[in-house]
């Protein structure tokens, strides 16, 4: 036995092999793997994923924020005080739902025009030439 690296060639020792039963394809190069489109999603499944996670994760806050105001106010307003108090909750709930909607718009903006530039190839950054 030798112990460099075993010739292109060969297969793999049997403990590596699948136990699933199931046997890959290969690929349009000829190759083989374990990777599906549902183990391995492509990247605009994975970014409309995060896209709908994130908008849920808004519109569920917002919808908390909301409630906890109208709360609020039905629990204020029957305590006699002032329409100040009733107002300055209002405003609070406002202010923090526009506040937290706009950041999430903004994030995704950002991240889109980042992904584009990316593809396009102008978003990565290019290594400086020293004169020779």
């Amino acid at each position: 036995m030798t112990d460099g690296p075993a010739p292109t060639g060969s297969t793999p020792p049997p403990e590596t092999e699948p136990k699933t039963g199931i046997q890959p394809k290969p690929d349009a190069q000829g190759r083989t793997g374990l990777f599906t489109k549902i183990t391995n999603p492509s990247g605009n499944v994975v970014e409309r994923t995060r896209a709908w996670t994130g908008m849920w994760v808004v519109a569920a806050g917002d919808v908390t924020i909301v409630l906890a105001a109208i709360w609020g106010v039905i629990k204020i307003s029957g305590s006699g005080t002032s329409g100040s108090t009733i107002v300055a909750i209002l405003t609070s709930a406002f202010t923090a739902i526009g506040t937290m909607t706009t950041a999430y718009f903004g994030i995704r903006s950002t991240a889109n025009t980042a992904q584009r530039l990316a593809q396009q190839g102008t978003g990565t950054p290019t290594q400086a030439r020293t004169p020779q």
